[in-house]
């Protein structure tokens, strides 16, 4: 899992097509402490493959982006796609939850992406 900060959060996040699931944590969260080795095994599973990046930012590394994200809550996680926020999940969940909340919220993301396409294909056709 690529570790982040305030200073590099925006390359490594905001200016990355691919997608990206960060975990705002602090290092006194037991919750955050239990979803780490749970994240570290879903990056380890399907991130290569997928093309999705694990990362994550503690509090005491970046308050600023957690303000800016509206992060007031750990563990919260946010699944990023283009640079933008398309999702987020605030507490400890299972591995299965997990991948099944980034499968769903990239095919959703998908649709609307693609559905932007075509509304933007007939308002050109008149």
């Amino acid at each position: 899992m690529l570790i982040l900060n305030k200073d590099n959060f925006k390359s490594e996040v905001l200016e990355n097509k691919a997608p990206v699931l960060v975990e705002f944590y602090s290092v006194g969260c037991g919750p955050c402490r239990l979803l780490e080795p749970i994240l570290r095994g879903i990056a380890d599973k399907i991130s290569s493959d997928q093309g999705i990046k694990f990362a994550k930012l503690d509090s005491h590394d970046g308050m600023d982006v957690f303000t800016e994200n509206r992060v007031s809550h750990v563990p919260t996680m946010i699944l990023f796609k283009d640079g933008k926020a398309i999702d987020r999940k605030l507490g400890l969940m299972s591995e299965r939850d997990i991948v099944n909340w980034i499968t769903s919220a990239l095919k959703e993301q998908d649709v609307k992406e693609r559905d932007e396409g075509f509304s933007k294909l007939k308002k050109m056709q008149g």
